[in-house]
């Protein structure tokens, strides 16, 4: 399993700290710390019951700092990432059509694409 905070790796850091001061998972998995991921590998990796213990210590850590508590954990397989979630319109220059969402990269394509919906 592999955690991945986005870049933050203060927040990685004080995670595997974290991790590794609890005793009761830290005896059921080896932790390495890869610049801003955490590589976690689990003794008995059928054991879903280390999985869950992962994830509620991952959220009880983000819960208990104000500095934290618009990070969300975001899951896709074995790979979580752990970030403050953005809308595509907030960190892209793309121009979005009004009628049907449709995004491109300059005002012009989207005037010609607005013809396309009758609009002008």
């Amino acid at each position: 399993m592999i955690i991945n905070f986005a870049g933050d790796i203060d927040l990685a850091n004080n995670m595997y700290n974290y991790f590794i001061s609890n005793s009761t998972i830290n005896e059921k998995i080896e932790i390495k710390i890869e610049e801003d991921n955490l590589v976690i590998s689990i003794f008995n990796e059928r054991d879903k019951k280390v999985d869950k213990q992962i994830r509620s210590l991952l959220q009880e850590y983000l819960n208990s700092f104000k500095i934290y508590r618009g990070h969300q954990i975001i899951e896709l397989e074995n790979l979580i990432t752990i970030g403050i979630p953005k809308d595509i319109a907030e960190i892209s220059t793309l121009v979005f059509c009004e009628i049907c969402g449709y995004g491109m990269s300059s005002e012009e394509e989207l005037l010609v694409h607005r013809r396309s919906h009758g609009i002008l």
